[in-house]
């Protein structure tokens, strides 16, 4: 298995334990998850097992993903606004002063790896009441779940004001996943928030007949909104630590949240990409690939075949332009495929691809419309190769040349 493969494969094990981790109580594998992350025994180990030592997962402190997230029949007791554009969000957030007699702004947000949460009450222009709450950090929550519990802080606001409370309600935010999520039934992280809010919805609504559905509206963010911009200020507080009091939260914030299956899988994956980068920075074949993309051989390279609309043949001849793996002589002699490593037409002690693209004089005249598009940059071979704007005027020099006419037959087809 080649060192890349591994690391796949350990991005692999580690997302099937969280998702064995987050089983329900219910599922048939849950018991024997339990039983293997809190006993090991030193003979006759089963995959679990051996999973759950080289990966250490404790399942009673992970979230728990059901099947669905709500039952079917079951409908969702908020109205939920979300609108195309922007500009349009910005009139309608203007237009709910009027339409609804209670305004509440809620944020999310995670900065220098913490994340917080706030609600705050826009009453009469002015703040009447908020709420914060401190989540933790990046590594074991993300910025959806603080999304979410943002909403849950403006449903307590209304529960803590009771019947008093004017309606109809607006709660208003900026992120169109946590709006769309009680409406969603599917297997995704933080479900337990989702219910959360959503049993909290409906103890307001049966505790106060009057109250009607609560609309969960979308506005737009950073654009000098007054309420979100204060939810927003809040929320960064909260992020530095700044919480309400322990009494002031609901029931589900007054302690610790379960970690998040999508948080750690995001930390894992993270710190498999550092390994992999340190690790391909001490190969033998940095040092040459750096000089033309330092990107490679990450997916920024897809990016760049897809922006420049390469064909298959086109991205092929890229990629080992990229590599040097090309059959110029040097890489042909090297493989013991020619007899010499020196160019066929101007006779140089080495054709590289830098020779061929940039210094052989036999290809001066095809050459030129490179250095009248490009003029100066036409002699970095980083550009010419790296550029999506540059590649289509580089593989149209290598035609011109037909130097590689003969292994490429498909390279007309641009």
């Amino acid at each position: 298995m080649t060192s890349k493969g591994r690391y796949q494969h350990n991005k692999y094990c580690y997302q099937s334990i969280l998702r064995l981790a987050s089983l329900p109580p219910s599922h048939p594998l849950a018991p024997m998850i339990d039983q293997c992350a809190r006993l090991c025994p030193q003979y006759h180990l089963t995959t679990f097992h051996i999973l759950l030592h080289l990966y250490p997962t404790n399942p009673l402190l992970i979230e728990t993903i059901q099947s669905s997230s709500r039952h079917p029949t079951h409908l969702s007791p908020f109205t939920t606004t979300v609108l195309d554009s922007k500009e349009t969000s910005i009139i309608l957030d203007n237009l709910a002063a009027t339409t609804f007699r209670t305004h509440i702004y809620s944020d999310g947000s995670g900065i220098k790896g913490n994340v917080g949460s706030a609600a705050v009450w826009i009453k009469n222009g002015i703040t009447h009441c908020t709420l914060q709450c401190h989540l933790g950090k990046l590594a074991k929550h993300t910025v959806y779940e603080s999304e979410l519990v943002g909403i849950i802080l403006a449903l307590e606001i209304v529960h803590k004001a009771g019947c008093s409370m004017p309606c109809p309600i607006c709660i208003s935010l900026d992120n169109q996943a946590a709006i769309k999520a009680p409406r969603l039934n599917n297997m995704a992280s933080g479900q337990h928030l989702i219910r959360a809010l959503t049993h909290s919805a409906l103890h307001i609504q049966k505790a106060c007949p009057s109250h009607q559905k609560t609309t969960l509206q979308w506005v737009v963010g950073h654009r000098d909104v007054l309420g979100n911009e204060l939810a927003d200020t809040a929320a960064k507080e909260a992020t530095r630590g700044a919480s309400s009091s322990r009494q002031t939260l609901p029931l589900i914030l007054r302690t610790p949240l379960p970690l998040s299956i999508s948080a750690l899988h995001q930390q894992h994956l993270s710190t498999l990409k550092n390994l992999w980068s340190l690790r391909w920075k001490k190969s033998p074949c940095y040092p040459r690939l750096c000089q033309t993309d330092p990107a490679l051989p990450l997916d920024s390279f897809l990016c760049l075949i897809t922006k420049a609309a390469l064909t298959r043949t086109q991205s092929s001849l890229l990629f080992q332009l990229h590599t040097r793996h090309i059959p110029l002589n040097l890489h042909l002699h090297c493989i013991k495929k020619a007899t010499s490593s020196c160019c066929l037409t101007c006779e140089a002690p080495r054709e590289t691809v830098h020779h061929f693209l940039l210094e052989c004089l036999s290809y001066d005249a095809h050459r030129e419309p490179l250095c009248h598009r490009w003029k100066h940059l036409s002699q970095d071979i980083s550009f010419l190769l790296s550029d999506p704007k540059a590649i289509a005027t580089t593989i149209d020099f290598i035609h011109a040349t037909g130097r590689l006419q003969q292994t490429l037959s498909e390279l007309s087809n641009h």
